[in-house]
């Protein structure tokens, strides 16, 4: 197998003998900025949260099989292939229950205890009543 050579010096090419090839600074980091202005000029604005929450809601309505056509689509935004692969695939019920959580929100859950009243008191004694710290509050006050 053939050496690489890493260092431009190929065939007598080297950076040596053409030093004005040399980038010293290396290749200028892309920002996000200059992402998003690149993204712009292409036409591709950003989207907003009701919009997903509404994609979110009508892939989870569709049928299969017009969901499968969506997703082959390669024109298709890459939310729409990527989410509804997922929805295909062997675990689909654990993405919908994700995105119905992420458009929706998940459901209010309550817990009941079950205290005794004697165990209710001695919790309720741990802490001060409303009268205790009236009175520290104005003994510091004084001080």
């Amino acid at each position: 197998m053939a050496k690489k050579v890493l260092n431009g010096n190929e065939h007598g090419k080297g950076f040596d003998k053409n030093p004005e090839n040399i980038n010293r600074n290396g290749r200028p980091r892309k920002t996000i900025n200059s992402v998003n202005k690149e993204l712009e000029d292409q036409g591709i604005k950003p989207t907003t949260a009701n919009e997903i929450k509404d994609i979110y809601l009508r892939l989870v309505n569709m049928e299969m099989t017009e969901l499968k056509a969506l997703v082959e689509e390669t024109k298709q935004p890459a939310l729409i292939r990527i989410v509804g692969k997922k929805i295909l695939s062997d675990k689909g019920f654990d993405i919908i229950e994700k995105m119905l959580d992420r458009s929706l929100g998940k459901p209010n859950q309550s817990v009941e205890i079950g205290l005794t009243e004697d165990a209710r008191k001695e919790i309720q004694s741990l802490f001060p009543t409303k009268a205790e710290i009236d009175a520290t509050l104005r003994e510091a006050d004084k001080s």
